[in-house]
């Protein structure tokens, strides 16, 4: 039971640590991750877009609110 626990939180974690690293790369407008969105049209999104993925891997971190950045993640 004890090692089901930890590679729980373990994946979560490195989830979120992947998901926090691709919106902050988003927030601060680093070439290679706002390129898909310039072919969009939606350069300026970027820094909200950011944010909001940043906001809902903190939501999926936290036990209580697991549901909400969960669901944040696929409905995007």
């Amino acid at each position: 039971m004890k090692t089901k626990k930890i590679i729980t939180i373990s994946l979560t974690v490195l989830v979120a640590i992947m998901v926090i690293t691709s919106g902050l790369m988003k927030a601060i407008h680093l070439p290679w991750s706002v390129d898909a969105l310039v072919k969009q049209n939606l350069p300026n999104a970027a820094t909200v877009l950011g944010l909001m993925e940043m906001s809902f891997a903190i939501l999926f971190v936290i036990p209580k609110t697991m549901r909400i950045g969960f669901g944040a993640f696929f409905l995007r």
